[in-house]
């Protein structure tokens, strides 16, 4: 029995190194193991320094460090009413988290993690065909769309009684990069030419924390995350306009990027000694976002000629409509612990997608989605292993009245999500 375990915990270590990447179109964090098997919130449950809730510093001790990795592969496909049937790549991007907590006194804890809040990507193959001077020409192009956010957060956490406080403070540094072609109706270039956006900045955020142990078998926890604003510059690249007006192939492109705020609440049931039940729902306040993104670009030639939306994409290269909806993510988590080390967990959750009839597009394709999810645990002396695989499957969604022929169509996902996180005690 016990050869089986630690033969158990020895293959989630060798597998981790191939996990440790991720990207999807969901806009919200997945890096842990433990929380991703049990439905992807556990807004009640104790998860280290992984933990959503800084409330959950509390139930630690000693010190400790934890290093975790996913990968959320999602495929993308857009069935367009005008260009046709398009399928997303399956690309990977690292996705690491790591913390290290401190216990400095009994009821009081600290930590420092480095998490990936946001991490966006969906990447299209492009091609279109055109007949040009009796020629057949095809051209292939990027359609890519990356939001990164990554928090390095140091929290606190403070026990009174049954009750346990927690804040963290945020530091974000959120990346843009988009790629996407335009069609040029001049009669004289090329038929379309590619563009790219490289934006970076600084920005910072909190999150509050409670849980409280309302009986011996029930625990309810609460969090409220704060949204951010960032102050997005960086270039914009493309050589149509130094083609067709003799200016400059690169110039600098300022915008600014918000996420927004969040309100979870979850509740952990025992019901038997080795036996949990959890249930978890977010709400998130994405209608109350900026209802654009716009970019201002310091080249008045580039300026003039990227002010409306483009026939080919349906994509306003300087103004992208994000008119959202505010959201809800609500799921359903259990968990057996045999007393002997390991832990078996099962999870369901349901995530609605921020876009509405009018975001839709091949940079924002996502769709509500069912996610179900399957962990185990192995806890050794002076560490702790869990390992997790999630699908998701989308709603499909039809965009038709009120929006660019471009963009009307059927969007539809899938992907899969395996995740590592490794807890040392030292």
């Amino acid at each position: 029995m016990m050869f089986r375990k630690y033969l158990i915990a020895a293959a989630l270590f060798v597998a981790m190194p191939g996990w440790l990447w991720a990207g999807g179109t969901g806009l919200y964090p997945l890096f842990s193991a433990r929380t991703i098997g049990l439905n992807g919130l556990y807004f009640a449950g104790y998860d280290g320094v992984n933990s959503l809730n800084p409330a959950a510093l509390g139930n630690l001790t000693g010190m400790g460090l934890t290093i975790s990795g996913a990968d959320i592969l999602d495929q993308q496909e857009f069935k367009g009413d005008k260009e046709g049937l398009f399928k997303a790549y399956r690309n990977d991007n690292i996705s690491l988290s790591a913390g290290f907590f401190w216990n400095i006194q009994p009821g009081f804890s600290a930590a420092l993690t480095y998490q990936p809040y946001i991490n966006y990507e969906v990447d299209w193959p492009f091609t279109i065909f055109r007949m040009q001077d009796s020629n057949a020409v095809i051209l292939a192009f990027d359609m890519t769309n990356r939001i990164k956010a990554s928090a390095i957060s140091p929290s606190v956490a403070y026990s009174l009684g049954s009750l346990t406080l927690g804040l963290s403070a945020n530091v974000y540094y959120v990346q843009q990069f988009s790629a996407f072609p335009l069609q040029n109706d001049r009669g004289r270039g090329d038929a379309a030419y590619q563009f790219e956006y490289d934006q970076n900045a600084w920005t910072y955020g909190f999150t509050l924390g409670v849980m409280a142990d309302m009986t011996e078998d029930l625990r309810i926890g609460a969090t409220l995350k704060s949204g951010f604003k960032a102050k997005l510059k960086g270039t914009a690249k493309s050589i149509m306009f130094a083609d067709l007006d003799s200016t400059a192939y690169q110039t600098d492109v300022s915008s600014e990027y918000s996420a927004p705020w969040v309100a979870g609440l979850g509740v952990v049931y025992r019901l038997k000694e080795n036996m949990f039940l959890n249930a978890d729902v977010s709400y998130s306040l994405w209608g109350s976002i900026k209802k654009t993104m716009d970019f201002t670009l310091d080249n008045p030639v580039w300026q003039s000629g990227l002010s409306g939306s483009d026939s080919l994409v349906g994509i306003n290269p300087s103004s992208i409509n994000l008119n959202y909806r505010n959201t809800i993510s609500a799921g359903l988590g259990f968990e057996y612990s045999d007393g002997e080390g390991m832990a078996y967990r099962f999870g369901y959750r349901f995530s609605q997608s921020p876009n509405s009839n009018a975001t839709y597009s091949m940079l924002f394709p996502g769709v509500d989605q069912h996610w179900f999810s399957f962990g185990i645990g192995y806890t050794g002396e002076g560490y702790t292993v869990d390992a997790s695989l999630a699908y998701s499957l989308g709603v499909s969604k039809n965009i038709s009245s009120g929006s660019l022929p471009a963009l009307e169509g059927k969007y539809s996902s899938s992907g899969i999500v395996p995740a590592v996180s490794i807890h040392f005690v030292l």
